[in-house]
């Protein structure tokens, strides 16, 4: 029903595909950073099984929304604790590479994004540009929250680095301009 309103008012959703299932991942011990406090979690798609699963779990709500102008957005900050037990930049776009190209088998006009981090942190995204994930996407998001020592209008020179690094990696590779998007803030 929300993606019907927003398309009667010529808006998109963008929904993001994330987080693992029990089925298919072990349970790991992980660290709040912010409490110290230690929990049980279940470990992010890192397995052949579980980046499988969540492939075929992404495709089936790509066919779903077909057509529906959705844009899909692989995890939400995968370089911070939402990547469990921590942040891994070959997994991550190990998932993401299998995860577009499975949705794309079925809706090749799927508007797929990522990586979704959240700030700029530029070893990850340097890492996820090289790793060919770039290949297979639409767009690229980021999430540019700040430090609140930084004033918002701060994130005008992240944005202009993140512009050249990825024309760096299309020219490298032969491909097309990538949008950036601002997925969250």
């Amino acid at each position: 029903v929300l993606v019907e309103h927003l398309r009667k008012r010529r808006m998109r959703a963008m929904l993001i595909l994330d987080y693992s299932n029990p089925l298919y991942e072990e349970t790991v011990m992980v660290t709040n950073e912010a409490t110290g406090e230690i929990r049980r979690e279940v470990a992010s798609p890192h397995t052949a099984q579980g980046i499988t699963a969540f492939a075929r779990w992404a495709t089936a709500a790509a066919g779903h929304f077909r057509g529906r102008g959705v844009v899909w957005e692989i995890w939400n900050e995968p370089n911070i604790g939402f990547w469990k037990p921590k942040p891994n930049v070959d997994d991550y776009s190990r998932l993401v590479m299998s995860t577009c190209n499975a949705m794309r088998a079925l809706d090749p006009g799927a508007i797929i994004v990522a990586p979704a981090t959240s700030e700029f942190p530029w070893d990850f995204l340097e890492a996820f540009c090289k790793s060919g994930a770039l290949e297979c996407l639409d767009g690229v998001s980021v999430h540019p929250y700040r430090n609140p020592s930084r004033p918002p209008e701060s994130a005008g020179d992240d944005y202009r680095r993140l512009r050249e690094l990825l024309d760096r990696h299309a020219t490298q590779g032969g491909r097309r301009r990538l949008p950036i998007l601002s997925g969250e803030w």
